[in-house]
């Protein structure tokens, strides 16, 4: 793990996420009537939620021990995000969600038809989102882009990260932990990856711009995948993937050189220690 972390913590990450799916695919050709199902907030969808986080906490904490990774711990709770910052993923990431609702209302879905009780419903689902999906980036952010960005440009880094994120989620995808679909599978997939490449692209200027604030990129994570209670029964995923594409290209073209190139790639995983 110490010559190479990077493959040891993707090993460790898909071996969790693409492991016990696998299984379990398995298993229902053994055992007639077993159910392959990943049910929302379950046991087993927590722990493959989490495995990137548990991959990170696994790789730190076998080269730096006990207090490498107490000090890694320690960033989880650094903040380091200006009010400008901030307020951006805030105020645009909901914002992004409420355009694709609005461009679905005129081109004639009800997707702005909240209906009554939704809001409770939405508060409701976007805890228990906040209770899985985002902890990833303890992972992700903590030290995927951390090593990815030592060896390639801050564009090239995310690109990469957006694909293995994209790629490590999708067998949960396909069992419907994400939530139904109307578009073909082929499609769905398709739709899926660009949005985590999009999202890659926008958390990495975010992460390099506040000098890797992991408690921002979770809280950004978040409110991408959190339900909206102007969401209504539409599916949104076409017109979501497009405005994420959008803001991605927006970032990339406006702040792509200051934080997407050479300089103000924030390379460090624990503070203070080189050994990882």
């Amino acid at each position: 793990m110490k010559h190479r972390p990077l493959f040891a913590y993707l090993l460790i990450a898909f071996g969790f996420g693409w492991g016990l799916p696998v299984l379990a695919f398995l298993f229902s050709g053994i055992f007639e009537g077993y159910d392959v199902g990943l049910p929302e907030y379950s046991p087993l969808y927590y722990f493959i939620a989490w495995s990137p986080a548990l991959a990170a906490l696994i790789v730190v904490g076998s080269v730096q021990g006990s207090s490498g990774l107490k000090d890694y711990l320690a960033r989880m709770v650094q903040w380091r995000a200006s009010v400008g910052w901030s307020g951006l993923v805030l105020l645009g990431i909901p914002f992004l969600h409420l355009l694709a609702a609005l461009c679905a209302r005129f081109l004639g879905e009800p997707s702005l038809a909240a209906s009554e009780g939704s809001h409770a419903a939405s508060a409701s689902a976007a805890l228990l989102a906040g209770s899985a999906l985002p902890w990833g980036e303890i992972g992700w952010r903590g030290i995927a882009l951390p090593l990815l960005q030592r060896r390639f440009i801050g564009l090239v880094a995310s690109l990469l990260l957006g694909l293995i994120c994209g790629l490590w989620q999708l067998p949960a995808f396909f069992m419907g932990a994400y939530g139904a679909s109307s578009l073909s599978p082929a499609a769905a997939a398709g739709s899926f990856l660009v949005q985590a490449v999009a999202l890659s692209i926008l958390l990495t200027v975010v992460y390099n711009a506040t000098e890797g604030s992991i408690p921002l990129a979770f809280l950004a994570s978040w409110l991408v995948r959190m339900p909206y209670p102007w969401k209504g029964g539409t599916d949104l995923t076409v017109l979501l993937t497009m405005a994420l594409a959008a803001a991605a290209l927006v970032m990339a073209v406006t702040l792509g050189k200051r934080y997407l190139g050479h300089e103000n790639l924030h390379t460090e995983i624990t503070p203070g220690r080189y050994s990882l």
